[in-house]
């Protein structure tokens, strides 16, 4: 019974997704898919401002944070994570993107 509370918990932890964009933990795709509908204030509380802000010509707006991490496979070489959210004119999350730097599971 208590390795079953263990791996409950040890769940739990990883699925919180605490680490933000910034720290580059590994990041849940729950918590990304819990973003659509939501305004984009929500990932910027997340991540801090994006690095890249873009207008589209059909007013729909596209925040991108871009960065590294150093894998655990490979200490010495970063991989490359870009994270991108689309939204709508007003300013709700519509979809995201993340590269496979992410390491969204």
């Amino acid at each position: 019974m208590p390795r079953r509370v263990l791996l409950a918990f040890f769940a739990l932890l990883v699925c919180a997704c605490a680490a933000t964009l910034r720290a580059f933990g590994a990041i849940c795709k729950s918590d990304l898919d819990q973003l659509i509908g939501q305004p984009a204030a929500t990932a910027v509380a997340k991540w801090g401002a994006p690095s890249r802000t873009v207008t589209l010509p059909d007013s729909s707006i596209v925040y991108t944070w871009a960065g590294s991490k150093t894998s655990a496979d490979s200490p010495t070489r970063d991989k490359a994570c870009v994270m991108t959210v689309f939204l709508t004119p007003s300013g709700i999350i519509t979809r995201w993107t993340a590269s496979d730097g992410c390491n969204v599971y």
